[in-house]
């Protein structure tokens, strides 16, 4: 076993890994590679519900009114049930808490494609389906995002969480295309068997991948309210906690500045049609995905925490940039900027996450990560539409440019607070793994 002193403590250090690893395309690194393939099929399982279910829900009913309640019923989940996942992550196998739940949902959509070749759909069916399929999501996320820290070196995470983030971006394409594709072919049903199908590849992946070498997890043996109550403490950490600002004030600032005003800043402040917003967003999400490219070159260059400064500079000059743009061609350009720092500063920010997290811990500290994510749209979303019909769509967006000013701060305060943390994480897997190995 090496030696714990022989690693680097510190927050660029890269201990414990496989030879030939680091430099090699990290989609090609075998267990990476076969998680984030069988991910982005399962992830284009999900959006191929999201997309047949309001469908077939506005078929039946007519009611936009109904649309927004069947969002409720697939979103509101994740809010609701996103830290009992991260308890059971913590609590029980994360492969099979991912197997179970995937499983499962695969079994939902079987049965409701059935219903619907024999019996026949129903508003109160989808409706259930819906429920089902977001609580099942919300079980099996944060084990999903706690899973990344087993295949991949710490100097890689922030390439890893990266290039994790850029599969949602692809089955957002994948899903809908496919949706919309096998529902003319054959209908609803179909759609649902291939939704189903998309699931398959993960709960098979769950069998076959193994974790790094010298990666050992380690499950919490808490039960009940002390899990609870671990969990709560555990992102009081202030590391943990700075992080989680971080990940929040950029989550705000992308969505506030940009997405939810989208519609309102191409009609009033661009003079072009409602229907720009889409090219609007679709810009923010190409920068956001071109990071993904440049995050690991950034990532080998400079630290992270530098790295999450920089976005943040780079993200609030973008959005008053993009406030003042003259036209729709330079509002692309600025909101795909503002997108990759945002993606930037995301994937370092979570990658430390990782970094400064116990493994039995990681559950319900990812959950609380998700749920910052998920918490901040509606927030942003009411914040952004206050201040537009105040002061217009310019002044409103380029409003949001303080929440990257606060990052830069909070970054500031995690330079003095990670090296410690760090070492302190390290050094107890170090502890725990020689004292388990056999």
């Amino acid at each position: 076993m090496q030696d714990a002193r022989q690693r680097s403590p510190g927050i660029d250090g890269h201990r414990g890994e496989r030879p030939g690893a680091r430099g090699r395309p990290i989609l090609l690194q075998r267990d990476f590679g076969i998680f984030w393939t069988s991910a982005l099929l399962s992830t284009s399982g999900m959006w191929l519900w999201r997309i047949t279910s309001p469908i077939l829900m506005f078929q039946m009913t007519g009611s936009p009114l109904m649309l927004g309640l069947l969002s409720l019923a697939s979103y509101g989940p994740l809010l609701a049930f996103s830290f009992l996942g991260g308890m059971l992550a913590d609590r029980f196998p994360r492969r099979v808490m991912i197997a179970s739940c995937q499983s499962f949902t695969a079994a939902l959509f079987l049965g409701l494609a059935v219903a619907g070749w024999t019996v026949g759909f129903s508003p109160a069916l989808i409706f259930l389906v819906a429920v089902c399929e977001g609580v099942s999501y919300s079980l099996a996320k944060p084990s999903l995002q706690a899973l990344v820290y087993e295949f991949v070196e710490p100097g890689e995470l922030s390439r890893a969480v990266a290039v994790n983030t850029a599969q949602f971006t692809i089955a957002q394409l994948v899903g809908p295309t496919t949706a919309t594709a096998l529902i003319v072919i054959g209908g609803h049903s179909l759609a649902l068997v291939a939704a189903a199908g998309l699931y398959v590849p993960l709960v098979i992946a769950m069998f076959v991948l193994r974790p790094r070498s010298g990666t050992t997890t380690t499950l919490s043996t808490e039960r009940g309210r002390e899990l609870f109550k671990g969990g709560l403490t555990a992102i009081r950490v202030p590391s943990t906690a700075a992080l989680l600002l971080v990940i929040a004030v950029g989550s705000i600032g992308i969505e506030g500045g940009v997405r939810v005003l989208a519609p309102q800043f191409a009609a009033a402040a661009l003079g072009r049609a409602e229907s720009a917003a889409g090219l609007i967003i679709s810009g923010q999400a190409v920068g956001a995905t071109l990071a993904v490219l440049l995050v690991g070159t950034v990532a080998r260059r400079w630290t992270e925490t530098a790295i999450a400064r920089s976005g943040f500079v780079v993200m609030s000059v973008a959005l008053v940039c993009y406030s003042l743009a003259p036209n729709l061609e330079v509002a692309l350009a600025l909101a795909a900027v503002a997108g990759a720092a945002q993606a930037m500063t995301f994937s370092v920010a979570t990658a430390l996450i990782h970094r400064v997290t116990l493994d039995e811990l990681r559950g319900r500290v990812m959950a609380v990560h998700a749920m910052a994510l998920l918490g901040m749209r509606p927030v942003a979303g009411l914040v952004a539409g206050s201040l537009s019909a105040l002061l217009g769509p310019r002044v409103a967006s380029a409003s949001f440019m303080i929440l990257p000013v606060i990052g830069v701060v909070l970054v500031r305060r995690l330079s003095r607070l990670l090296e410690a943390r760090v070492a302190e994480v390290e050094g107890a897997t170090d502890l725990h793994v020689e004292t388990t190995a056999p």
